[in-house]
């Protein structure tokens, strides 16, 4: 064969990844808002978006049990200036991003703490938020390297099957109570990371005595000042020792705060 322009050994037509849609923009999703109903990006069950750029959300996103990913954390960005990023009942996955402009991160009350329903977020930053929002009746939420900094409130845990959260990084340029639990959890299990805090900033709420079957706090580091009166830990108020912030359901071993087990 002679020709003078190149030719594509393989032109790619069967060679693309199945269940897969690149964003490089909000127009990108125009088929998911209109799914939604023009109020919400419906994305499709079990696909692959990967985000390419600064995506400007003018809506919330229902994951359904999707996958949203980009390639690096510092250069794919979802912003959203006000309202909800994450909204629905349903889980998916949260990976390599930016998350910022202002808004809320999630707004997520899912089918129920006995399902299999499962949210992931990793290896993700979150920053410049209002709120980081709240997550609620999930079987399982995985929070793995997650950067949380200059947000203006932090994040509710309610009745979650398994609350896992690791190295989970809340800088001192975050502000107000940075992780709240509520309701019942089957397992809460926080291992390393650490919570940097000043002014008035509180690391972690147990005052309304969440029901944990299980609680283990390990290798997080506690640390900075705080005029807080609860001090870094709002302790369980009922159900715990003197001098001590959690119940008997609960192994801490954590610099920064009283060491405890049963």
């Amino acid at each position: 064969l002679t020709t003078t322009s190149w030719v594509k050994v393989n032109n790619g037509a069967t060679e693309k990844r199945n269940n897969y849609k690149l964003v490089k923009s909000a127009a990108d999703l125009a088929t998911e808002l209109a799914a939604g109903g023009g109020t919400k990006y419906l994305l499709t069950s079990n696909t692959y978006y990967e985000i390419n750029g600064t995506i400007v959300l003018t809506a919330p996103i229902d994951l359904n049990n999707a996958y949203i990913s980009g390639l690096d954390a510092n250069e794919d960005i979802l912003f959203r200036s006000s309202g909800n990023v994450f909204a629905g009942s349903t889980g998916g996955s949260i990976r390599n991003v930016t998350i910022t402009g202002g808004g809320t991160v999630f707004a997520i009350n899912g089918p129920g703490m006995a399902t299999s329903s499962t949210l992931l977020l990793q290896n993700t930053i979150i920053a410049g938020m209002a709120s980081v929002g709240s997550i609620s009746n999930i079987g399982l939420f995985f929070g793995n390297i997650v950067n949380f900094d200059s947000n203006t409130t932090g994040i509710t845990y309610s009745n979650i099957g398994n609350l896992l959260l690791n190295n989970q990084g809340w800088f001192d340029t975050n502000n107000g109570t940075f992780e709240t639990l509520t309701g019942t959890f089957g397992l809460v299990e926080k291992v390393s990371g650490f919570s940097s805090m000043n002014g008035a900033d509180v690391a972690m709420n147990v005052s309304s005595n969440p029901t944990v079957g299980n609680g283990v706090l390990f290798g997080t580091v506690f640390s900075g000042t705080t005029t807080a009166t609860s001090g870094f830990i709002n302790r369980y108020s009922t159900g715990s020792y003197p001098g001590f912030n959690f119940n008997n359901n609960w192994i801490v071993n954590s610099p920064g705060i009283d060491r405890k087990s049963t």
